[in-house]
């Protein structure tokens, strides 16, 4: 790492972070008094943090927001090494676009505004209803309208009077509330409120306008242009296209005319509406309303724009889309809520690479867990299509659909009709997900609803907590928990057998793929241990599953903790609190290895002083040979699973320093060396790592090699806090923040 531009540790300070940002909100009011004294509420209130900070992927931009603890916040957009810098009241949400030439963001509410709203209303309440109480007090005996009232009623005064000291003398207000009486304020009251009402509805109108008005921000010239309605934007990624879902135009609201406020009028608008009323039932014996046009949903527009060429393409009556594949494709769905409105419902998928559109999907349905394979070669959804409208969303039954990617439509690959698929058992619309291989799909099923007991008066129900003294949990944590009888439990389909199976039991509702052939899942049950929960801890027992033919086997029993599987599948590792030591058992053999026992160093939290067993310094990641990487207090252990061999990759120099160093993904290599696609599953070749001194607290970071031999090194270490490293897409630099008791967490940045 070179110097740039700085005599410290080779980072330079993007200055007006601190400078010109945050110190206007702290520093103008103890400027004004000339000196120092006590703080106070307000101040705290106006103590300003940076947050939300982003960067262009070239890194030569970057946008944070500064915000005090109360009020609203300022979005700062300026350039990392130039002098131009925008700023906008209440900004919020800011992306750069791929070719680091544009920003967008929406605004937000004024936080300050919307209090003094709600404050104001609350005091025109307290107003109201004072001057109310006083004109009635100013007033002798019954008011005349509720005299009136009551004397239609055949209610004497002295009648009134012991009802209303029976009923603890309520106000006049309430009286009137309970006859069904106007307020006495009359017009004045009412046109008050209809003013009133009429700059809420103005104001209400302008928030919301507000709260769908992308702004895009040309960094280069300032200018800032508003684009209306827009639901949400997207950008896929390694393109100049940008994705804007328009929301549906409102309808409009026709003003009533003045002739239909008259009595005249008022009648002729009733003779009106029966008319009206008469034809429409003529017209609904004739042709039957659609059933479904309430259950559908209408589309709006979906527009894509190159912003390379400024052409737009313009989709309509789009309910929802998503990007797949890593971006590469573009799902949506198209309907409307009437059947003849010319609309071709269906899902579809958009090619963005070879500009084609693929109907995957025909007819309206409601789609939903769209999932790939690692490869990208397959994907699997669920859609109701087959059951549309029949019952509630939540009840109806799904069916999952299988495509390829290819120009053919998706096909049917699991029903509740599916070989392995208990009858009456609903397919659920999340949990769908691929083996590495993609020939295995994960799903989840519910078993059928209790049946409803038989229907009884109010009066005969009798209402109880049931609990046995030798139930696993105690009542009121049965209470609180999900009716296991009714859990989503975990089920698989073999694309090759074209079977289904449900794996998941009562006691043990979810499994997790272990394979890359999806043969094998681990599964946990916790229920021979649930009374310990209640003066001990969490234990559970581990199951090898086999999801071809649903059998299992016990691998690890009460253990306290949890237990995880290798990238590849091979091994299954964890941490028994019984011994303290990290152990693997080998799928290919069968047999189970202690991997630190011979190593010589703690690998338990030992300075933890709770009452429970030390917990473990934990798995840092793999690397493609079967070696796991395991950190102590303060190094990390290299330890191949198959072989039991070892080697410290930090070379003991953390124990040795008291620096604890932890791996990190941080990449230093230059951008022309890195590969965006680049598969980041395993630990390889150089890494960064974290280190903090546990004696000073110092903090920094070091390089090392996880195949060649020698002590990390050092980049930088220094008695401040590190936070927020990052590192834009295209960018050879670094950003982050240092802090201190007695400094404020300044953003600075590094050339690498």
């Amino acid at each position: 790492m070179k110097p740039a531009r700085s005599r410290i540790f080779g980072f330079s300070q993007l200055a007006l972070v601190l400078s010109a940002a945050v110190l206007p909100f702290i520093g103008a009011d103890l400027q004004a008094q000339g000196g120092k004294r006590p703080l106070t509420h307000d101040d705290y209130d106006s103590f300003p943090s940076l947050r939300s900070t982003s960067y262009s992927r070239d890194g030569k931009w970057m946008s944070y927001i500064v915000k005090p603890s109360v009020g609203d916040g300022v979005l700062h957009v300026q350039q990392v090494d130039g002098s131009k810098s925008y700023t906008f009241e209440r900004g919020q949400g800011l992306s750069f676009s791929n070719d680091n030439k544009l920003a967008f963001f929406k605004m937000g509410k004024s936080v300050e505004e919307e209090r003094m709203k709600k404050l104001k209303k609350l005091h025109e309440k307290k107003k109201e209803k004072k001057e109310g109480e006083a004109e009635e007090e100013e007033g002798e005996g019954v008011p005349p309208d509720i005299k009136a009232a009551m004397a239609e009623r055949g209610i004497s005064e002295e009648q009134a009077a012991q009802m209303m000291a029976a009923q603890g003398n309520p106000s006049w207000a309430e009286v009137r509330g309970f006859l069904g009486l106007p307020d006495p304020g009359g017009a004045k009251g009412k046109s008050a409120t209809a003013a009133g009402g009429k700059k809420e509805d103005e104001e209400d109108k302008a928030a919301k306008a507000l709260a769908k008005r992308l702004h895009v921000l040309d960094l280069n010239s300032g200018k800032v242009t508003e684009v209306e309605q827009i639901k949400n934007h997207r950008q896929p990624k390694d393109s100049n296209l940008l994705i804007l879902h328009k929301e549906k135009p409102e309808p409009e609201k026709k003003e009533e005319k003045k002739e239909e406020k008259t009595e005249a009028g008022k009648e002729a608008k009733e003779s009106k509406a029966g008319e009206k009323t008469e034809k429409s039932e003529e017209a609904e014996k004739k042709e039957p309303k659609d059933p479904l046009e309430k259950k559908r949903k209408d589309g709006s527009e979906l527009i894509i724009r190159d912003l390379a060429s400024g052409k737009d393409r313009v989709i309509k009556d789009v309910i929802d889309y998503g990007l797949v594949a890593d971006d590469a494709w573009m799902w949506y769905r198209l309907g409307a809520k009437k059947a003849d409105a010319g609309v071709e419902h269906g899902l579809y998928f958009h090619d963005f690479k070879n500009k084609k559109t693929v109907t995957v999907l025909a007819g309206y349905s409601n789609v939903a867990g769209l999932r790939t394979d690692k490869e990208h070669t397959r994907l699997a959804f669920t859609s109701d299509l087959r059951t549309f409208g029949e019952k509630e969303a939540d009840d109806v039954e799904k069916d999952i659909y299988l495509w390829d990617f290819s120009d053919a439509p998706a096909r049917v690959a699991v029903t509740s009709a599916t070989d392995g698929v208990p009858e009456d058992y609903r397919i659920q619309s999340g949990g769908l997900g691929f083996s590495q291989d993609g020939s295995v799909l994960t799903f989840g099923v519910k078993p059928p609803k209790p049946e409803e007991l038989p229907k009884i008066l109010d009066d005969d129900k009798v209402n109880m907590d049931l609990w046995h003294y030798q139930d696993g949990l105690l009542q009121t944590m049965q209470a609180k928990r999900p009716d296991p009888a009714v859990a989503t439990l975990s089920a698989v389909y073999h694309a090759d057998g074209d079977r289904a199976l449900v794996l998941g039991t009562d006691a043990s509702p979810r499994v997790s793929l272990l394979t890359a052939d999806g043969s094998r899942a681990l599964s946990q049950d916790n229920s021979p241990y649930e009374k310990q929960i209640s003066w001990d801890g969490r234990y559970q027992d581990y199951y090898l599953v086999n999801t071809i033919d649903g059998s299992r086997q016990k691998i690890i029993e009460g253990l306290r903790g949890s237990a995880s599987g290798s990238p590849d599948g091979r091994f299954i590792t964890w941490f028994d609190h019984r011994d303290y030591h990290w152990h693997a058992l080998d799928l290919g053999t069968n047999k189970t290895r202690n991997l630190t026992k011979e190593i010589g160093v703690a690998f338990d939290r030992e300075a933890d002083d709770r009452p429970e067993p030390h917990r473990a310094h934990g798995v840092a990641g793999w690397m493609e040979d079967g070696t796991v990487l395991i950190n102590d207090e303060f190094d990390v252990w290299a330890v191949n699973a198959s072989t039991g061999a070892f080697r410290c990759i930090t070379d003991g120099l953390g124990r040795a320093t008291s620096t604890t160093f932890r791996l990190t993904r941080t990449d230093l290599r230059p951008d022309a060396e890195r590969d965006d696609d680049e598969d980041l599953t395993y630990y390889k070749g150089a890494v960064v790592l974290r280190a903090v001194n546990q004696k000073t607290y110092a903090q920094g970071y070091y390089t090392d090699s996880l195949e060649d031999t020698g002590r990390p090194r050092k980049l930088v270490m220094v008695d401040k806090s590190i936070g927020g490293v990052n590192r834009p897409a295209d960018a050879d630099r670094l950003f982050m923040s240092f802090s201190r008791f007695d400094e404020y967490p300044d953003v600075w940045t590094s050339d690498l």
